[in-house]
């Protein structure tokens, strides 16, 4: 494991020392090349001279020898060992300094922190707080100091989970500034998360905070918005027990609304996943470029038990006899999200498309089939009802998943597109035309876009926009509410303050 040191020239005394830990699965540092780690874009390593200035001497801590490609957060005992062992070095070469801990992006070292002595302050940049709204961190031995750019569009790092962890567990929340929202999606140093273009304010605020002074909301520009706009809400739905309290997430283009809307409406989530076992709220950034760019606003409803939302999570069963029982008990937490975004004033509920992937698509279909006020559009993806037990493969003709579909079409008034891969794990490419044909049959209106053979699983296509996006403009366009955003496609990230 090696150590780099980056110290105050000699007329600048040290005031204290700040360790900055690789979180790389590999070593940064060539054996013959000490230095090289400077050449860094990490907000910690390339500001390390201002920081010197300040009288901050700046550790960095190489990946070790034994991480054998493994990350930092794959590693919690190892990274804790060499913390440890860090902290002796420094506190032998800098006795009696103060050491504080510099995090960029990760936050698997607030955990191992807890059972860490010898840390004053810890400050972290662009914390991936995603999976973090069930760790409790406020025990912590060690002051903490959240820095997040709101205007930031990195999917992992979004500003409303920090603000989520900074209530939670007692941290301070700094705003860093950015006049005008990114509108690239990058989780790269250069961008807004990395702080570029802020740094001079950076430490300045960090070595505030460090030396107990006083320091302000926010640097850079004032008052940042929220990229996307982004919005976490509550609605009400039923339940067997009565009503409970389900959690929503919006967002929304640039520009003045009422919008159109598209609510998504997520497939099976496993236990596993993080949307259970942490908590994450559901949001799909990919799926929400496309039509963010499109003008839309968009809403990821999370349904019973998944993210935050009350009630327990049901998982699809393959043995019901009941073609779209699925589908109506999913519907059921949709509804009334339907219910609220009407009331929203900045949507236009005249304008509203339902969305799914997998069991979210045939729940789509079901309640498009029930044409509730002010939806125009429904869009599949890979939607169905799968007739096997996972690990096994799928029957050569569904009828359960044709006959739902065919109960479909028979009430449907909206025109859908329907997006399936040929190679999709669910449903053979037999059935995805039988159950097109099925809904068309009885009277409903579809385009069905079948794809070739995508990377892995084609039941995920949804996931690989550049197959549909020119179908997905083209269905727009004769919904009449095609609006791209000029220029947001291809723009760079805008990373000026202003």
């Amino acid at each position: 494991m090696k150590i780099a040191v980056h110290s105050p020239p000699a007329d600048v005394p040290i005031k204290s020392v700040l360790l900055y830990m690789s979180t790389f699965s590999r070593p940064e540092i060539p054996d013959n090349d000490t230095s090289a780690w400077s050449k860094s874009k990490n907000p910690w390593l390339r500001n390390a001279t201002l920081l010197n200035k300040q009288g901050i001497a700046v550790v960095f801590v190489d990946t070790s020898s034994d991480a054998n490609g493994h990350f930092g957060f794959q590693r919690p005992a190892e990274r804790k060992r060499d913390i440890e062992q860090t902290i002796k070095q420094i506190s032998n070469q800098f006795p009696q300094l103060p050491i504080d801990v510099g995090v960029f992006f990760e936050t698997s070292i607030l955990d191992i922190l807890k059972n860490i002595n010898g840390i004053r302050k810890t400050v972290v940049v662009s914390g991936r707080f995603i999976d973090s709204r069930t760790s409790d961190w406020s025990k912590l031995g060690t002051s903490v100091l959240l820095i997040q750019a709101p205007s930031a569009s990195c999917s992992f790092s979004p500003y409303l989970d920090a603000q989520f962890v900074a209530r939670k567990n007692n941290f301070l929340l700094i705003k860093a500034g950015y006049k005008t929202q990114e509108i690239s999606n990058q989780c790269v140093a250069t961008a807004q998360s990395g702080l570029w273009s802020l740094n001079n304010a950076f430490v300045d605020v960090v070595a505030k905070w460090l030396n107990n002074g006083g320091i302000p909301a926010s640097f850079g520009y004032p008052d940042p918005p929220i990229a996307w706009r982004e919005e976490i809400v509550n609605y009400r739905a039923p339940s067997s027990l009565g009503e409970i309290q389900l959690e929503m997430t919006l967002l929304f283009p640039q520009g003045a609304g009422p919008f159109p809307v598209v609510l998504f409406n997520h497939g099976d989530i496993e236990f596993g996943y993080p949307e259970i076992q942490h908590k994450r709220r559901f949001r799909d950034m990919t799926l929400a470029y496309e039509f963010l760019h499109q003008g839309l606003a968009v809403a990821f409803p999370s349904r019973h038990g998944i993210g935050l939302s009350e009630g327990v999570y049901m998982p699809n069963s393959a043995s019901d006899a009941d073609a779209s029982y699925v589908a109506r008990l999913h519907a059921k937490d949709i509804f009334p999200a339907l219910d609220y975004l009407r009331n929203r004033p900045e949507i236009d509920r005249t304008r509203i498309i339902i969305a799914g992937q997998s069991s979210g698509g045939f729940s789509t279909m079901y309640i498009a089939s029930q044409n509730p006020e002010g939806v125009i559009g429904a869009i599949n993806f890979s939607g169905g009802r799968a007739d096997h037990l996972a690990g096994s493969s799928p029957k050569y003709l569904n009828s359960f998943m044709v006959n739902g579909f065919d109960e479909f079409g028979k009430t449907i008034h909206i025109p859908s597109l329907w997006i399936y891969a040929e190679n999709d794990s669910r449903f053979t490419v037999n059935t995805i035309h039988a159950t097109y044909d099925a809904f068309v049959h009885a009277g409903g209106k579809a385009t069905l876009l079948l794809t070739p053979p995508v990377q892995e699983d084609g039941h995920f296509v949804y996931h690989v926009p550049e197959l549909w996006r020119s179908a997905l403009v083209q269905y727009l366009n004769e919904l009449g509410i095609a609006k791209p955003i000029a220029g947001e496609v291809a723009a760079k990230t805008d990373t000026s303050p202003q």
